[in-house]
């Protein structure tokens, strides 16, 4: 059974998430219960440095709040990962929209957009933002114990380490808004070795430069490029792509459950992670 690595807080406290891309970083106040500590640490240095000591040896954590719904009345446990731990000087806490953005999540935090009310998004769930004078924020509190281990969890930020000074948002943005798609060697293109270095290592990079490259000497295959998001697999298209015969290909589709195909978009760890923080407890 999982358990809170800190048990500081015997009543809930309720906080608001304030949006704010000035804090380059996710900081976590009174409404976080800290989940996991990184054993990083650094130093924070405060809007005006000149008026203002930095805060030295921030941990650096994964931390949860929770989150109910108004109107279905469903809490979630809405999960930060890299953000700096400073309940003890903050009873509120700072999202960084970027942050949220770098890991795939929408957050539509513009009151003057009509099209898009001010929400943030993680797949199929929205959850409504407020805003009082500029401020936009949502309400979370302090999860319980029975919290923690009931309601989904929902991580809107990446367990990758995070660095404000080295990240490439704009690269980061072009590649997230390209499909996945299955493709043979014939249809390699070139330019795929212009994949932004957040996703593509330059060993990766020259591999794909070598295949592009050597394409023409591969005989092609079968394949195909579905945009669909459920595939209704037919005996003749299961002939086509195995080179198997009909009757072989009706044979295969009445012995196999299919309940779906789901398509992503980059990074695939915000669709199709695996909570292991949670399930190593």
């Amino acid at each position: 059974m999982f358990r809170v690595v800190s048990s500081i807080h015997v009543e809930p406290v309720f906080a608001h998430c304030e949006l704010d891309t000035h804090a380059d970083t996710c900081a976590l106040g009174a409404n976080f219960t800290p989940l996991l500590f990184t054993g990083r640490v650094c130093d924070v240095s405060p809007y005006n440095s000149n008026h203002y000591e930095s805060e030295k040896d921030v941990p650096i954590i994964s931390g949860g709040t929770a989150y109910t719904c108004q109107e279905s009345g469903q809490t979630y446990i809405l999960i930060i990962n890299e953000g700096l731990w400073l309940r003890p000087k903050m009873q509120h806490s700072l999202l960084n929209p970027n942050q949220l953005r770098f890991h795939g999540v929408s957050v539509h935090d513009n009151p003057f957009d009509a099209h898009n009310p001010l929400s943030i998004k993680h797949d199929d769930i929205a959850i409504p933002l407020s805003i009082t004078g500029t401020n936009i924020f949502l309400n979370t509190h302090t999860p319980s114990q029975h919290e923690l281990d009931t309601c989904p969890h929902i991580h809107l930020t990446s367990k990758a380490e995070w660095n404000p000074h080295t990240v490439r948002l704009a690269s980061t943005q072009s590649v997230e808004a390209e499909g996945l798609h299955f493709y043979s060697f014939d249809e390699l293109d070139p330019g795929l070795s212009q994949i932004s270095s957040v996703y593509c290592s330059s060993e990766m990079a020259e591999n794909l430069r070598n295949l592009s490259a050597i394409q023409s000497d591969l005989p092609g295959h079968k394949t195909f490029i579905s945009k669909q998001r459920h595939s209704a697999v037919t005996p003749e298209q299961l002939s086509k792509r195995w080179s198997i015969g009909l009757t072989q290909a009706r044979q295969t589709i009445k012995v196999t459950t299919q309940h779906g195909v789901r398509s992503a978009i980059l990074p695939l760890s915000r669709r199709y992670q695996t909570d292991r923080m949670y399930n190593q407890w």
